[in-house]
């Protein structure tokens, strides 16, 4: 943020074994990530990748990244194409206390990942909406089999007032788009 503050997000594994890792964030202060008291778990979902988190005003931020909806045990029974195929995307709010519980930002609709966000801070010299504005992109498998080689970038945009905005591919005809990385001019 533009105060000094920042967050750091990651999955964490169970030091035993005994657990699922986590998906975490912690506040950074100074270079110290090490302030175990202050850490969140936002998911302990299976399939946890692709995390971003970008602030949209001075102390408010969100967190996006591709989890599986399924369950560990339901997860296990399925091949390695149809774990990718139920990854879907789903998000948290930091109002500068507190992180929301998840929500979910796409359905299961082929697979989900590849995240990448871009803030619009409200400044006086952009031209940003009142509060800021996220820009989120990522790639989605349109087949539902990532072997099929179908894949479609889309994009959505946050803000508090509104929330996020229906996501919309980027090219409704592209069939091989993947990587996207978004920036805000």
């Amino acid at each position: 943020s533009r105060s000094g503050a920042g967050l750091m997000a990651f999955t964490r594994p169970d030091p035993t074994g005994q657990t699922p890792p986590k998906l975490v964030v912690r506040p950074v202060d100074g270079g110290d990530y090490t302030r175990l008291p202050d850490e969140t778990i936002l998911s302990t979902a299976p399939g946890i990748r692709s995390v971003a988190i970008e602030y949209y005003n001075d102390e408010s931020a969100v967190a996006v990244w591709a989890e599986n909806a399924d369950t560990y045990a339901v997860m296990a029974t399925r091949t390695a194409v149809q774990r990718l195929a139920r990854q879907r995307l789903v998000y948290s709010r930091w109002d500068g206390e507190a992180w929301s519980t998840k929500a979910q930002l796409t359905p299961v609709s082929g697979g989900e990942g590849g995240v990448d966000l871009a803030p619009c801070l409200e400044r006086e010299d952009a031209d940003c909406p009142t509060g800021g504005e996220v820009l989120a992109v990522w790639t989605r498998d349109m087949a539902g089999d990532l072997l099929q080689h179908r894949t479609r970038i889309y994009s959505s945009r946050f803000s508090a007032a509104r929330g996020w905005t229906t996501p919309q591919p980027v090219d409704a005809s592209a069939l091989l788009d993947s990587a996207p990385s978004a920036a805000y001019v």
